[in-house]
């Protein structure tokens, strides 16, 4: 698993992660190492994936899931992908909103995935 989160944003910000290789997942608050909240004392209540993108091996795919949804499939190639032009949303419901997010590369070839995700967060120390 190879997570790195890129950036942190503050309360109702943004958190951009990168995935490479076999994949890996970043939860909405918990374990400092896959945690999204960097928010101080405020609680990440959801993240909706904003954009994707991708560089994916010759005979590779990769799955992006949130909980036990998969919300979308990249095949080979180069993907550019923006979610939130027109109020679109890959996630259908408050459920996947608030799920893990899980990127799971099959195949050989590797792949290198940046998502950006916007969070709604809740303060609770002030």
């Amino acid at each position: 698993m190879a997570l790195r989160l890129i950036s942190k944003g503050t309360i109702n910000g943004y958190v951009i992660a990168s995935f490479v290789d076999s994949g890996g997942f970043i939860k909405l608050n918990g374990n400092a190492a896959h945690s999204a909240n960097t928010d101080g004392g405020g609680t990440i209540t959801s993240m909706t994936i904003s954009s994707i993108m991708a560089s994916v091996g010759a005979s590779a795919n990769v799955t992006i899931s949130r909980g036990a949804t998969k919300v979308w499939t990249l095949g080979s190639g180069f993907h550019d992908l923006e979610f939130t032009r027109n109020n679109s949303s890959l996630e259908k419901d408050s459920t996947e909103r608030a799920a893990n997010c899980v990127v799971t590369t099959t195949g050989a070839g590797g792949a290198s995935v940046l998502i950006r995700f916007h969070k709604n967060s809740t303060i609770s120390n002030y």
